[in-house]
């Protein structure tokens, strides 16, 4: 009894650090992940956001670690979901339900049919039968509602897209992935296990998570160094074309006043040419007008 009481004790502390919100401490519903990992319920981060509406800011600063995350024009819907952390606390849920005999008599507690109850949605908290599960997949205002099978109906074939958030192996589908292969990386159940990985290196799930996380926290810091370098040269290259650019201002300026030096000089010149131009030709008019009176004087008196 006393190992049952610790075993139930580890996983009531399990589902308290792990599958509740460090906002509303409540279970999660509808996480949504952050870039640094850390995920917190849709209508949390809505209200987190909400004081930040008033300047329209696109960034989100993570409780947990201060990270900030840099939102699409989605805004906090456009977050990535943690598909399997709303399966995990589907599982717990459901497992409470049980535990506390909550619709133990296995009846639908959405109609008063008094059938039996297969499936639970998460929404409206309600054991359902086939009828109001199939009702939940249809009504526009619950269509968009978490409804899960339970644990004694998973093994019946689901098709609706209701359910493929909830991890299951992609071989056997009808049971839950339980652990991660080194060896294959991928997700693996128990039967996997026994057939196909029995000498693979296998680890836990929330071990394969924080490796995983310590891998895209890796890549991600490659990133914001290459961000870095890449900053680095466009800021080179500003600063060289800034440089080109007064250069050749510069340049060009310097050409236009040896132009105008150019034809100051050669205009002045020609001026000078002009002027000595018309001295001579005036010298010589003179000259030629001396003359051609001294010619006339001379063909006057002889006449006379």
């Amino acid at each position: 009894m006393a190992a049952s009481d610790e075993g139930q004790s580890g996983m009531d502390q399990f589902r308290q650090d792990n599958l509740h919100c460090s906002i509303c401490t409540q279970y999660f519903i509808k996480p949504k992940m952050l870039d640094c990992l850390h995920s917190f319920c849709l209508k949390c981060l809505q209200e987190l956001k909400a004081p930040l509406d008033s300047d329209q800011s696109t960034r989100l600063v993570c409780p947990t670690c201060v990270c900030e995350t840099t939102l699409s024009e989605k805004g906090v819907h456009g977050l990535p979901d943690n598909s399997t952390l709303s399966a995990l606390v589907a599982e717990s849920r459901l497992q409470e339900t049980l535990k506390t005999g909550q619709g133990s008599d296995g009846k639908c507690q959405a109609c008063d049919e008094g059938n039996q109850a297969v499936s639970k949605c998460m929404d409206c908290d309600h054991l359902l039968c086939g009828a109001c599960r199939e009702a939940h997949w249809e009504l526009e205002e619950v269509q968009s509602h978490q409804v899960y099978l339970l644990p004694r109906h998973r093994s019946e074939e689901v098709d609706n897209e209701s359910y493929e958030d909830v991890p299951r192996c992609k071989v056997h589908e009808d049971q839950f992935v339980c652990l991660f292969c080194n060896t294959c990386m991928k997700l693996v159940c128990t039967i996997c296990i026994t057939y196909e990985h029995p000498q693979h290196d296998l680890i836990g799930l929330s071990e394969a998570c924080d490796k995983g996380k310590r891998g895209l926290q890796e890549l991600l810091d490659e990133i914001e160094k290459s961000k870095g370098r890449f900053a680095e040269a466009i800021r080179q290259t500003d600063e060289s074309r800034a440089k080109l650019d007064i250069a050749y201002t510069e340049t060009i300026a310097k050409i236009q006043k040896k132009a105008d030096d150019e034809i100051a000089k050669v205009t002045e010149k020609a001026y000078k040419m002009q002027y000595e131009a018309e001295k001579v030709y005036m010298a010589q008019v003179t000259t030629m007008d001396i003359v051609d009176k001294t010619k006339k004087k001379k063909r006057g008196d002889r006449q006379k």
